[in-house]
C-alpha cells in the first residue's frame, strides 16, 4: 500500500514538469511521456505483472519517433523524460529487460544517463 501511495506521489510530481530539455536539445513538442512506466521505474523491477500495456505503448512511440526524428533527438528527449520522472534514472539491466518486455527495438538505452551520441 505504502510502495503504491509512493508511486501516485511520484507521477504526481512528474505531471508538474512543464519543461523538457536535455543537454541544449528542446525536447518540449517531441511526444515522449513515459509516465505509464514510472511505476516500474520508481521499483527498479517489472513486478510480477510485466509492464503495462500503456508502459509498452509509450515505448513503442519512442520506436516509431526513432524513425522519423532520428536517433540522436529520440534518445536526448528520452533521457530527458526518464531523468524527470526518477532523478538519476533507471539502472542499465532494468532497460534492458523493459525494452525486451515490450518488444521494442531502438539504439539507446532508457536509463536517463545513455550516451546520446549514436
Amino acid at each position: 500500500m505504502a510502495g503504491a501511495m509512493k508511486a501516485a506521489f511520484l507521477v504526481f510530481l512528474v505531471g508538474l514538469v512543464s519543461t523538457k530539455t536535455c543537454l541544449g536539445q528542446d525536447c518540449e513538442n517531441v511526444p515522449i511521456d513515459l509516465q505509464a512506466c514510472a511505476v516500474i521505474f520508481y521499483l527498479n523491477n517489472l513486478g510480477t505483472n510485466g509492464p503495462s500495456p500503456a508502459c509498452c505503448e509509450s515505448l513503442s512511440q519512442i520506436q516509431a519517433l526513432q524513425a522519423t526524428l532520428g536517433t540522436n533527438m529520440t534518445c536526448f528527449c528520452t533521457q530527458a523524460e526518464v531523468g524527470f520522472i526518477i532523478n538519476g534514472g533507471i539502472d542499465p539491466k532494468l532497460s534492458i529487460v523493459l525494452l525486451n518486455a515490450c518488444g521494442v527495438n531502438i539504439d539507446f538505452g532508457i536509463t536517463g544517463n545513455d550516451p546520446c551520441d549514436v
